[in-house]
Parts: structure tokens; sequence; C-alpha cells
């Protein structure tokens, strides 16, 4: 997947297939938008975050996941230790 537009400091790619919107991905997603001020495949105001919805990760037993730069990848994810991860 290439980027056509330019993303954030931190691109986080939150997983969007079916074991991790079963465990909670839609939440996950929702909790980033909210707490960066940031739409989907959009920049935040400040430069920093682009949140998109990718195919698999490849983590489906530890679901929700999010990699960020195509580097770090948390799993297990809930909307609060997002928050806490985010900042």
């Amino acid at each position: 997947m290439f980027n056509r537009t330019k993303v954030g400091k931190y691109h986080l790619q939150v997983c969007g297939t079916t074991p991790c919107m079963i465990r909670g991905a839609r939440e996950v997603i929702d909790t980033i938008k909210r707490h960066c001020n940031v739409e989907m495949d959009h920049m935040s105001d400040d430069g920093l975050f682009t949140v998109s919805e990718v195919e698999c990760l490849g983590a489906c037993v530890n679901a929700p996941m999010m990699q960020v730069n195509n580097e770090w990848v948390y799993e297990d994810l809930t909307p609060e230790n997002t928050i806490n991860i985010l900042e």
C-alpha cells in the first residue's frame, strides 16, 4: 500500500479485517480520531498523526492491533491503552 499524500510523523495503521473488527478495532480507530483530532487518512493539524485502516497485519490472535510507521507493532488494543500509546 502506497501513501499518495503526505502522512504525519506517526502513521497509525489500524488493522480493519474481521478478527480485529470483532475485537474492537472500530473503537480503537474512533479513540485515535478523537484523541488526535484527526480524520481517517488525513494528517492532524499539528502534523503528528495520520490514521489509516489497513488490511491484515498478521496478529489475529492478539487483535485488535496497530502498526506505527511500518516499524512498531501494538497488539491487544483497547481505547484506554491506545491513549497511553498515543501520549
